[in-house]
């Protein structure tokens, strides 16, 4: 807990400001919008909310440290009527809206009654819950299902929590959560007793169905009526079938002394001492306050005389507060590498760069933010030197609906461990346009020079420098099953299998984009694709490929109808060899209107396309026969994709307008 002049006069302003908007007092002002957030000040002011189911959607912020002295509830204080809805397959009556504690500390209550049992009963996939303390608390649930101290269920986000106290029930007990489905809990710990009646008894989470538990630990006494269902950090895992949603715990700890524990379902179970030395969780890319190796987010500090690591935000420690309101017409504005580091803390906002950020001398082990669901207007700036260990890019994932544009990344270094891995993110899933990256990108089971997935789009994007993948590799994109329009990169790219100039592994669609970087691996190269599964049209790759067997100059291995490409690159091998494709399923119908230059690929054979020499690779009539659209002529459309370049080959023009929306 602390106590915060600053804050405490920030938080005045933003009511004053908030009054000038909001028609109707409530609690201790605001609006419950995310901008102008109710404020809680009191005790009175969380009884006033826990009686008031409809404002479970709105955005919360804690004014100062609240003491429940003499309070027990007969339910969860807030989202208490959650439940399931078989006819849906889904919870009703769940938190979705925004809680910051802002560092502060709700203490002294009791609850017992039906559940689920929590301070939230359950909290929904759009909730997001952060820098909340719980102290002495009490949750009691003999005859219910799903009891935590912070949440019953949770589905949506937790972010730098923690708990302190008792917490039982029949089964689903956990010290933080009860059960996990598809939800987030990150930097947070728990501390007390964990018991469970009938089995699913965890230190921080009692089951994980799905979803993730990220740089974590639990230190609470751990016992289940049923043994083998009890765990230090975690005491089950749910099995789905094949194709849900995985569950992983990762860089998280639990004291097994404590606990009594020696397994748990997720996590490194450690020794009392262990857990109270920096050096262990510095070592798992923690990010402590003093210290730049890990980022500067500054979320752990570790007390003096030793114990177990504490969460800066209620020990005084502040993230850097950023101008303006996440909005559209009044985004929060980023211009120091403190401010783009205090991203992570502002959820689904709207931000804009005012200026370049040097992040030279920093190694961050951990994305900005690890799920980017706002938008992100770069407005042609650069963040220069963004060095990162053992983690996937400048963002995680870029969420369905999030956006990043203009914005440039200089001299990246990204070294993950596994998985996807990008200089700008792990994973899209939304729209990212205008952006660039140089570096290089060493590691990851899908690496790329931009992203390592791509599922949404990116327009009008490239990538200069080394991509070395251990497994998918690709310049702009490591596997695509989005879209890829008007993109571009140069370099070098090496992986094992499925390594192209462009993308490894396409499953959904590319057209007007091109790849220089030079490919070497194993199987299934090629100077644009390593394997392709979806639409390719009006492409082209000038970089060489090398490799063992299904090697082309433009796709490694094809399995469906591209139209209007070229290649010219060398082309090496051992068999499955292709001046325009290595190994084609499709046989020539395959390469429609495409060619290679068989004098500079130095092959003859193809599995599609026609291989024609470099004069005829220089003229114009060539390409307009086959249908291209180039500039100056109607006859083949009015888009004028082409040109023909200074060295005499074509060249796109990179022309296409994208319409999907960009802008929040």
């Amino acid at each position: 807990m602390r106590q915060s002049q600053s804050s405490q006069s920030c938080v005045c302003l933003l009511i004053l400001s908030c009054y000038s908007v909001a028609a109707v007092e409530a609690y201790s002002g605001g609006g419950g919008t995310p901008a102008c957030p109710y404020v809680l000040a009191g005790k009175q002011d969380i009884l006033e909310l826990a009686s008031d189911p409809n404002n479970f959607d709105k955005s919360f912020l804690l004014l100062a440290d609240i003491d429940m002295e003499g309070e027990m509830f007969e339910h969860s204080p807030l989202a208490q009527d959650a439940g399931f809805n078989p006819n849906f397959g889904m919870y009703d009556g769940l938190f979705t809206g925004v809680f910051n504690g802002d560092g502060h500390v709700i203490e002294n209550f009791a609850i017992a009654g039906r559940g689920p049992l929590g301070f939230f009963g359950a909290i929904g996939r759009t909730g997001r819950v952060m820098h909340l303390g719980l102290n002495n608390v009490r949750v009691e649930g003999p005859t219910v299902s799903d009891v935590g101290m912070l949440a019953g269920i949770n589905m949506g986000s937790i972010v730098g929590c923690y708990a302190q106290g008792q917490v039982s029930g029949l089964g689903n007990v956990g010290g933080l959560v009860g059960y996990q489905y598809r939800g987030t809990i990150v930097e947070s710990f728990s501390l007390g007793q964990v018991h469970s009646v009938a089995g699913g008894a965890g230190g921080l989470v009692g089951v994980l169905a799905t979803g993730t538990i990220e740089r974590c630990y639990g230190a609470c006494a751990v016992t289940s009526e049923i043994p083998s269902h009890g765990g230090g950090l975690v005491g089950r895992v749910e099995m789905f079938s094949r194709g849900s949603f995985p569950s992983e715990v990762s860089d998280s700890f639990w004291d097994v002394e404590v606990s009594g524990q020696s397994t748990s379902n997720g996590g490194l179970g450690l020794t009392t001492n262990e857990m109270h030395s920096p050096a262990v969780f510095l070592n798992a890319r923690w990010d402590f306050a003093d210290e730049q190796r890990n980022g500067i987010n500054d979320i752990w500090t570790q007390p003096e005389g030793g114990s177990y690591p504490a969460l800066s935000s209620f020990s005084g420690v502040q993230p850097v507060s950023l101008d303006g309101e996440g909005t559209v017409n009044n985004p929060f504005v980023v211009s120091t590498p403190r401010e783009l580091a205090a991203v992570v803390y502002y959820g689904s906002a709207v931000f804009v760069l005012d200026a370049d950020i040097d992040l030279s001398g920093i190694t961050w082990a951990v994305p900005v933010a690890r799920q980017f669901s706002g938008s992100l207007d770069g407005r042609g700036h650069c963040i220069r030197g963004f060095s990162q260990e053992g983690s996937c890019g400048l963002f995680g994932t870029i969420e369905s609906g999030a956006a990043v544009m203009n914005l440039q990344l200089q001299g990246c270094e990204i070294t993950p461990m596994d998985g996807p891995a990008g200089c700008l993110a792990g994973e899209n899933r939304g729209h990212v346009a205008y952006c660039s990256a140089d570096g290089i990108v060493s590691g990851g089971d899908v690496a790329g020079g931009l992203v390592g997935r791509n599922g949404g789009a990116i327009w009008q994007c490239s990538f200069t420098g080394a991509v070395r993948g251990h497994g998918t590799a690709g310049g702009l994109a490591g596997h695509n099953t989005g879209t890829l329009l008007s993109d571009w990169s140069a370099g070098a790219v090496s992986g094992d299998s499925n390594v192209g100039g462009l993308a490894g592994l396409n499953a959904g669609s590319i057209k007007s984009c091109y790849s220089i970087a030079a490919v070497i691996g194993r199987s299934n190269l090629g100077g644009l694709l390593g394997s392709n599964g979806g639409s390719v049209a009006d492409c082209y790759a000038r970089g060489a490929a090398a490799g063992t067997r299904r090697v082309g100059g433009l796709i490694g291995e094809n399995t469906r109808n591209i139209s209007n490409c070229y290649s010219t690159g060398f082309v090496a091998g051992l068999e499955d060899l292709g001046g325009l494709i290595g190994c084609d399923d499709l046989s020539a119908a395959g390469a429609l209107n495409s060619f290679w230059d068989v004098d500079a690929s130095r092959t003859r054979t193809s599995s599609g396309g026609t291989g024609i020499g470099r004069k005829q690779m220089q003229e114009i009539g060539t390409f307009l026969a086959g249908g291209w659209d180039f500039v100056g002529e109607t006859a083949n459309g009015f888009q004028d994709l082409w040109t023909m370049a200074d060295d005499g080959y074509p060249a796109l023009t990179m022309s296409i307008v994208y319409t999907a929306p960009l802008r929040r």
